[in-house]
């Protein structure tokens, strides 16, 4: 069974009856879109080391982001689960840390795991 078909039966048992309907109070299917990329420089460095993880483009929200932090500006991503949101603050820290080799970044995660989960992603 796909993950899809597994949602899915949930949510028709859930709208369907039973002790949580009443606190069903709208439930709506959005379409599926079509990836935007944009165009963007990164360094060279930094386009490899996303080219040996896969990633040859960058979404709009991520270039966008990107440049909002270029230009000194305060950001907040608000997207879908792996949408790439970490792209959005670790392509600029890397950056900042391949022009100056004595930078430092400190990132804090609310959670351990998370914060192990994004360490062995930037670590690759």
């Amino acid at each position: 069974m796909s993950r899809s078909q597994d949602i899915n039966g949930f949510l028709r048992r859930l709208i369907e009856g039973g002790e949580a309907r009443r606190h069903v109070c709208h439930v709506e299917e959005l379409r599926a879109r079509e990836a935007r990329y944009a165009e963007i420089t990164l360094d060279p460095r930094l386009q490899a080391a996303l080219a040996r993880r896969g990633i040859s483009r960058l979404y709009t929200h991520q270039a966008e982001a990107i440049s909002h932090v270029r230009e000194g500006k305060n950001v907040v991503v608000v997207t879908g689960t792996a949408s790439g949101k970490t792209l959005c603050y670790w392509v600029p820290i890397a950056e900042s840390l391949l022009a100056d080799p004595l930078a430092t970044a400190l990132a804090i995660y609310p959670t351990k795991a998370l914060a192990q989960d994004q360490f062995r992603g930037l670590e690759a």
